[in-house]
């Protein structure tokens, strides 16, 4: 019986570039290894805080379609059609504060708004919640809030 000859594999596999260059390449290995980590954590902290800041983003719209649809918008329309109703009442109390919480108290009572102001009242402290925490993104709440927010509260902040 013949057996087979087995070759050493010692040798064989030795780097054909001298000590220096292998060591040289082994180092730029190990600082590109270095950098792939460093590289890879700090990607990874933005992806974090940009996923954060979208959610943000996501809850300021969906606070702001709340806000455009049923019920929010039978209440502004309720709220707007009564100042427009009794603006000269409103002008007329301007002049001192007192009379001016007099004429809103009187313009509340009689439209019958005071339901309609708690609910929009309370959605703006909402909204403003949701900023302060950083629930929701706070340039884009004062982007769309800000205006009907002051609408609302100017001429109604004695009630």
């Amino acid at each position: 019986m013949i057996k087979p000859r087995i070759r050493s594999t010692k040798g064989r596999f030795r780097p054909r570039f001298g000590k220096q260059t292998y060591d040289f390449l082994f180092n730029i290995a190990k600082v590109a290894g270095g950098l792939s980590l460093i590289y890879g954590v700090a990607f990874g902290v933005f992806q974090y805080y940009e996923t954060k800041k979208e959610k943000r983003i996501e809850e300021s719209l969906q606070l702001f379609r709340q806000f455009n649809n049923a019920p929010f918008t039978d209440y502004r329309k309720r709220i707007n059609i009564a100042v427009i109703d009794n603006r000269q009442d409103i002008a007329d109390a301007a002049a001192d504060e007192k009379q001016l919480a007099a004429a809103v108290m009187k313009i509340v009572q009689k439209e019958k708004l005071e339901t309609d102001l708690a609910f929009m009242f309370n959605f703006f402290d909402t909204v403003g919640d949701c900023a302060a925490k950083n629930i929701c993104d706070p340039d884009i709440i004062l982007d769309l809030f800000y205006p009907s927010a002051r609408e609302l509260y100017v001429p109604f902040y004695q009630y």
